[in-house]
């Protein structure tokens, strides 16, 4: 009996338990619905603005195609929940299927209880029962055993109303997870059908691109040679800054005369520490974004023949928006391009922060900034409506996967 019971309780527990992280399952879906749909809203916003300033633009296709994977992890989205549900309506088939059972054995001895109630249901039974005793004391025991009786029977009564409300209620959580389950099942549907008319969309302007071919080849040509011109310029101003440092390691410190060990204040080494130390949990350069294009090799949006190299990440963002610093820095150069767009260095240590295409910028070198300080705003494209900022990561003359540093990004 009681080995039993500790198998009851140990089921009990691991049903518990399960039920737990079906829960916090379901709260983590949820919530990640709710920043999915957010994400769909700014996408949009920011289509909106490319369709003011241009019918057909790269730009739209990129956020686009950003729609397209947002609205693809929106539906395996809503296919976890659904697979939530189908495991909560099983359990509560089980649940169900286990109180029948239970009641029907309840019913059947409490019918029993109350057909022997009713052959000696007479007071005059009773009675003589309880003279028919050889003595007082087990008269006494029998006045008892009729009370346990009683009690015993009002129990099992009890039973049956708690087993019933129970069961009732079971089931109509059972009913209420089948329509939650029809409701998603019509959510997912709806999404599916929105997913190809975005691809649609998507289509068409890429059509309307190819249409201007020539003219397309020869922007993107000029693009990338100006992205390569600022990142020779971006690496030629680490190195100097580098072969500065080590400079100014070798003169004060006689016994490193090579010079080739990359010598820090204590200040920038436990500035470097820190930076470091928060990999993975530094904010984002802006306060809304979209990551439209990661760092790496990519194929062009609408050019599948020409492979694009990014340096670090192309955030989208809308008109107007300030760009941040990601943490404690010095400002370390300032590149101004042809065209108006400009490039900003921050220096962490030996970490360094790249902003590039922005309009304005708020600081000067060897300013001093801290973490979310705003020091610029990004430039917006009249021809496109398009507002991009270009983050970049480098640890010392080695450039990072930003993604690895920003906190979900």
């Amino acid at each position: 009996m009681r080995l039993s019971k500790i198998f009851l309780f140990f089921i009990g527990l691991m049903l518990s338990l399960n039920l737990s992280a079906q829960n916090n399952r379901k709260e983590q879906l949820k919530k990640q619905k709710i920043e999915l749909q957010k994400e769909i809203n700014y996408v949009n916003s920011l289509l909106s603005e490319n369709k003011k300033a241009s019918k057909y633009s790269v730009a739209q296709v990129r956020n686009l195609s950003k729609k397209i994977s947002i609205k693809e992890n929106l539906i395996s989205n809503i296919n976890g929940e659904i697979n939530l549900i189908n495991n909560s309506i099983k359990d509560k088939k089980s649940q169900i299927k286990t109180l029948e059972d239970e009641l029907s054995v309840l019913k059947k001895d409490y019918a029993s209880i109350i057909n022997k109630t009713y052959k000696s249901k007479s007071s005059y039974n009773r009675i003589m029962f309880l003279l028919s005793s050889d003595n007082f004391n087990q008269a006494l025991k029998r006045l008892k055993y009729m009370e346990q009786y009683s009690n015993y029977r009002k129990e099992q009564g009890h039973k049956i109303m708690m087993h019933q409300t129970k069961l009732t209620s079971t089931i109509e959580k059972l009913k209420k997870e089948k329509s939650n389950k029809l409701s998603l099942l019509s959510e997912k549907e709806s999404e599916k059908t929105s997913l190809v008319s975005v691809k649609g969309q998507k289509q068409n302007i890429v059509k309307g691109l190819k249409s201007k071919n020539k003219k397309l080849i020869t922007e993107i040509k000029e693009k990338q040679r100006k992205s390569t011109k600022l990142q020779n310029e971006i690496q030629k101003i680490i190195m100097e800054e580098i072969r500065i440092a080590r400079e100014n390691a070798k003169k004060a410190d006689s016994s490193n005369k090579s010079g080739k060990t990359f010598k820090q204040t204590e200040e920038a080494k436990a500035l470097a520490a820190s930076f470091k130390a928060n990999k993975d949990k530094l904010p984002w350069p802006v306060e809304r974004g979209v990551v439209v294009s990661k760092y790496g090799k990519h194929t062009h949006p609408t050019m599948k023949n020409i492979t694009i190299v990014n340096h670090g990440v192309d955030i989208a963002t809308s008109k107007g928006t300030q760009v941040r610093a990601v943490f404690d820095g010095v400002v370390s150069s300032v590149i101004m391009s042809k065209g108006g767009a400009k490039t900003l260095l921050v220096q962490h240590g030996d970490y360094y922060t790249v902003y590039s295409n922005l309009s304005k910028i708020y600081v000067t070198k060897g300013q001093k900034v801290n973490t979310k300080q705003k020091i610029g705003e990004i430039y917006t494209d009249s021809r496109t409506g398009d507002t991009v900022l270009k983050f970049q990561l480098w640890s010392s003359k080695k450039e990072q996967n930003p993604a690895n540093w920003i906190f979900k990004m």
